[in-house]
């Protein structure tokens, strides 16, 4: 009976164990942009995002991503992948910016993506998403 107590004890927490690797992981992700020569600047981010004026005369933008109830490894893999990659487009006088079409995590897995965008101070809202520069 002891034996069978002892094994017993060794392994259902050995079998619980993977299960319970599953933690939350968060990492920042940090993108400089010059926006020298630049006349509008069109930010097109999916998810939560808030833009910032600040004195400085790039872009910067900052993107806080928090999965959870994944593996360890997993958010550097995507990191890696350019899941959270920012994409530039740049046309006459216009940049436009946004993040990579990513495809949904499957449960239990979740993820939080907030993007922080600090706009130079010179660029004022003009439209949905569109910043136009005051001192060209």
């Amino acid at each position: 009976m002891k034996k069978a107590l002892m094994i017993a004890c060794f392994v259902v927490p050995v079998l619980i164990w993977p299960k319970k690797m599953r933690a939350q992981f968060t990492q920042v992700l940090y993108v400089n942009e010059d926006v020298e020569g630049i006349d509008s600047l069109l930010l097109d981010f999916s998810g939560d995002i808030t833009v910032e004026p600040w004195a400085s005369n790039k872009v910067l933008i900052e993107t806080t991503i928090q999965l959870f109830q994944v593996k360890q490894g997993i958010l550097a893999h995507y990191v890696e992948n350019g899941r959270y990659d920012t994409l530039r487009e740049k046309k006459v006088g216009t940049l436009k910016l946004s993040n990579a079409p990513k495809n949904p995590l499957a449960p239990p897995s979740r993820e939080v993506v907030n993007t922080v965008v600090y706009v130079p101070d010179r660029f004022k809202h003009s439209a949905s998403g569109i910043w136009i520069n005051t001192r060209p």
